[in-house]
């Protein structure tokens, strides 16, 4: 992720809060925001568009682009004009200082992203480290719902990717299932190793024996729906798996 976009993410996911910044007026507030717009010193920042943003009790979740999830912490101050925002971030160092601004389901915020000076107006200066922040509402916090709860069940995000090859534990048809299972419900990526291709078939425009096919059709199982997939075929080492799976190899093939 380039830095400026970095800088962008960061300060979305301080941003955010009340028009009053009272106990009163917060559980109207909280909940859960999408990102409109994102301008830094002056020049508008794309890419940013629809990330969510999730606050309530004191605390945010933000989902980053990469579906990275980060956490923090944000405190109000309604005695100064405009409304200011202190905020920390899980695993940073320092307190970003900001202003904000609320009117029904539109937030805006403006903080100096580097941690400079506190704001006075809402604009992105060029220039400054100034980062202004447009977000418009999309649920609020239901009266006690966890922050955690409304921030992560409903996207499941991971901060990473997991991946996994075709090898079971065991090879005795509960576990091959179960294996499959857990990969094609839990995986983002996974690798399929294919021994053999049927030569003999494909030069002949015979059909592919059955035995193959349903070998395929049972890695094919396992594949995650919005996965990717590394597929590696050995395309047949002598009589690699021959008997069983398919006619024997040409003899103008054999040795090559």
């Amino acid at each position: 992720m380039s830095q400026l976009l970095r800088i962008s993410c960061l300060a979305v996911f301080l941003a955010t809060t009340s028009d009053a910044a009272t106990a009163a007026d917060s559980p109207r507030l909280v909940g859960r925001w999408k990102v409109v717009s994102v301008e830094l010193a002056g020049v508008p920042v794309p890419g940013l568009e629809g990330c969510e943003l999730v606050l309530a009790d004191g605390k945010k979740v933000f989902t980053l682009p990469d579906k990275t999830i980060e956490t923090g912490t944000y405190k109000l101050d309604a005695t100064k004009t405009p409304a200011g925002i202190d905020v920390t971030t899980t695993g940073r160092d320092g307190t970003e200082k900001g202003i904000f601004e609320a009117k029904g389901d539109s937030l805006k915020l403006c903080l100096a992203s580097m941690g400079g000076d506190r704001p006075t107006e809402f604009t992105s200066k060029k220039g400054t480290d100034q980062i202004l922040i447009v977000l418009t509402r999309v649920e609020a916090v239901p009266a006690g719902k966890p922050i955690d709860k409304l921030g992560t069940k409903p996207t499941g995000a991971r901060t990473f990717r997991m991946g996994f090859t075709g090898f079971v534990y065991d090879i005795t048809p509960t576990a091959v299932a179960a294996s499959r299972k857990f990969v094609r419900e839990n995986g983002d990526l996974l690798a399929h190793h294919i021994e053999g291709v049927p030569w003999a078939e494909v030069l002949n425009d015979k059909p592919f024996p059955k035995a193959m096919l349903d070998e395929w059709k049972g890695k094919q199982s396992a594949t995650p729906p919005d996965g990717k997939v590394y597929l590696a075929i050995s395309p047949g080492r002598g009589d690699l798996k021959v008997a069983d799976k398919a006619d024997p190899l040409p003899k103008e093939l054999q040795g090559k």
